[in-house]
């Protein structure tokens, strides 16, 4: 069976996992002597293992804490992914100019929280997991933030620089959707 990792809380050294058979939760106690392994079960560091990856587990030891886990050998995993579009009354995401299905059961995570489709931006970077055209496990790794406008009247019409990238005409209040940072204004 394999598990999508929604949540890792390292004080308590836990894991809650999504089983993709069943589609339920499941809890389970790690510790220094539990295996973190690739997909190929070499040594591999725990930075790794975030929401949305897909995971195998090995048995639990007398104290129910995992013995092992490692990445999925079975799934795709694309990185970078910036061309995309997203149709989810459709239930497909296009990639480049392939098509995958995306359900009610697929995943989406930006940082350590799941999200709603409607969350991920434009400009978001994404990595995407997923089997033979089905799309597991959505993760925003390049996000978005918003410069919200407000009391802005006086500027209408005007120009907003944000960045040395973002130029765009003023309208009043309005919300300006930019990829993650900080920028003078």
């Amino acid at each position: 069976t394999e598990y999508v990792i929604c949540d890792i809380n390292m004080e308590e050294e836990t894991i809650t996992l999504m089983s993709l058979d069943s589609n339920r939760p499941i809890r389970c106690k790690y510790n220094l002597s539990t295996k973190f392994m690739d997909k190929y079960k070499n040594s591999y560091s725990t930075v790794h293992f975030v929401p949305g990856q897909v995971v195998k587990l090995g048995e639990k030891n007398e104290d129910s804490v995992l013995e092992s886990i490692w990445m999925s050998d079975t799934v795709w995993d694309y990185d970078d992914v910036g061309n995309y579009q997203i149709d989810t009354e459709k239930g497909a995401m296009e990639i480049g100019k392939s098509t995958y299905r995306i359900t009610d059961d697929t995943l989406v995570f930006s940082g350590d929280r799941q999200v709603d489709w409607d969350e991920i931006g434009t400009d978001d970077v994404l990595e995407v997991i997923g089997s033979d055209k089905q799309i597991i496990s959505v993760m925003v790794t390049t996000g978005h933030g918003y410069i919200q406008l407000t009391n802005s009247g006086t500027f209408k019409d005007s120009m907003i620089c944000i960045g040395n990238e973002i130029f765009t005409n003023i309208t009043g209040d309005m919300k300006i959707e930019v990829p993650e940072g900080t920028y003078p204004i």
